[in-house]
């Protein structure tokens, strides 16, 4: 649809640009100032641009006028002007609502150097890829931080009229005006909804996916992360959270690579993908937000090293289990699954924390923590005694042993480095919300090769 979009003053210099496709660079709007805006200055009257529409190959300019300034979009390839030019005569209608203090009264450059980033989140809300989307006043008064509350009793129609009430702008469908979160387009929640308390609960679930070799070397690691939430709000919220804070220019999501992410269809995907907000008007209850794969280098929370030798009839395990974390941080259920061979005619097994018992069913050795610390250091020592060296080499070659296994469980920490920095609940009746944001990390696929 729109792949740009430039707002020029009377000299012809840019005052705001927003570009929405990759095909379109920021020098396209040279042309225009050559090719129109040159032209209406030299007669001193805009009146000889006779044509709202420039089109030069496959690259369009459809423009209006901002009192003495430019409303400017450009597309690519044949699209609807009708739609194009009603989002421009809504846009600016919407312009002087929020900031002229009389409707009929010109736009001046100072209005939009002024407001430039409330002016510039506006352009972000109402086209979304290049597509006009949701241009209800009172929503974007409750998204775009700096604009005023709209004004009561708002006619759009009086908007859409030249200053000065000159002759009336072509009418735009008011449709795009009418559309808000609590229409029929949110299929997902209903309208209506009331809670007495309204809360958020938002928990961030990741397990950690581990291979390394006998000398704690790492093979292979990732992280599944799934963030789900359940909601006990009223009306029709729109909600928004970040992983940094809203204040910052650069999010933590900069820093990790998230190869692989799937998100709920409640979220609005062209916030995340320009400001790396999450945007979404919820579910009522219990559902899954997002879930995403991590691939890039973290810090392991646990290292484990094992050493295995076998002398004669006599197999001795040695395995030192090392947590990275904090120290003020603890894992729970934590269960170190060592393998032993089929046949084991006697076991003596001492560690320094936690319990170990040999189970001769499973052919495994158990070691069990209630609870470990960070920057802690366990070890374990494992003397089997096995059948006649020559049968035991023939039947259980020591090429061919299994990997041993860890599982745990932490809360309040994320293994990736995720963090929640905001949380936010905007909804017209401007009601509190109990907010509740939980972490948990657990092993998935965590093994060492022995």
């Amino acid at each position: 649809m729109i792949s740009a979009l430039f707002i020029f003053n009377a000299k012809g210099d840019v005052l705001m640009s927003r570009l929405f496709k990759s095909g379109v660079r920021q020098s396209v709007s040279d042309v225009f100032r050559i090719q129109v805006i040159n032209t209406a200055a030299r007669s001193n009257s805009s009146r000889d641009v006779r044509s709202p529409v420039l089109t030069l190959g496959s690259t369009s300019f459809l423009h209006t006028r901002l009192g003495n300034m430019w409303l400017v979009a450009v597309t690519r390839s044949n699209q609807d002007s009708s739609v194009i030019f009603e989002f421009l005569f809504t846009f600016a209608a919407l312009l002087r609502h929020f900031f002229l203090k009389d409707p009929g009264h010109q736009l001046k450059e100072e209005v939009i150097t002024g407001n430039f980033c409330a002016i510039y989140e506006m352009l972000g809300e109402t086209l979304q890829f290049g597509y006009p989307t949701n241009m209800e006043p009172t929503y974007l008064a409750s998204v775009v931080p700096g604009l005023p509350q709209p004004k009561t009793g708002f006619d759009f129609h009086a908007s859409l009229r030249k200053p000065n009430s000159e002759k009336t702008l072509e009418r735009a469908a008011s449709s795009a005006m009418d559309h808000s979160y609590d229409s029929n387009m949110v299929s997902w929640r209903d309208s209506g909804i009331k809670y007495r308390r309204n809360e958020i609960f938002l928990n961030v679930d990741e397990k950690v996916n581990i291979t390394l070799d006998n000398r704690g070397r790492c093979l292979r690691s990732f992280i599944d992360g799934v963030i789900s939430m359940k909601t006990h709000l009223s009306g029709m919220p729109v909600c928004r959270f970040g992983f940094a804070d809203d204040r910052s220019d650069t999010g933590l999501l900069d820093k990790i690579s998230l190869d692989d992410f799937k998100f709920h269809k409640c979220v609005d995907l062209a916030k995340y993908d320009t400001d790396r907000v999450i945007r979404f008007v919820p579910p009522d209850g219990a559902f899954q937000l997002m879930s995403y794969h991590i691939s890039n280098p973290f810090v392991l929370p646990f290292k484990v090293v094992p050493k295995v030798s076998v002398v004669g009839d006599r197999m001795t395990i040695r395995v030192i289990l090392r947590s990275t974390f904090e120290s003020t941080v603890a894992a729970t259920g934590v269960t170190v699954t060592i393998p032993t061979p089929g046949e084991i005619l006697k076991n003596n097994i001492t560690c320094t924390n936690g319990k170990a018992r040999y189970s001769p069913g499973e052919n495994t050795i158990t070691w069990k923590f209630s609870k470990v610390f960070g920057e802690s250091e366990h070890s374990l020592i494992a003397d089997l005694k096995l059948p006649e060296a020559d049968e035991f080499s023939s039947k259980h070659p020591t090429t061919n042993r299994k990997p041993l296994g860890l599982d745990f469980t932490m809360d309040m920490f994320s293994a990736s480095g995720l963090s929640v920095k905001f949380l936010k609940v905007v909804e017209k009746s401007n009601y509190r919300t109990v907010k509740w944001i939980k972490y948990t990390t657990s092993a998935g696929s965590y093994e060492i090769r022995m």
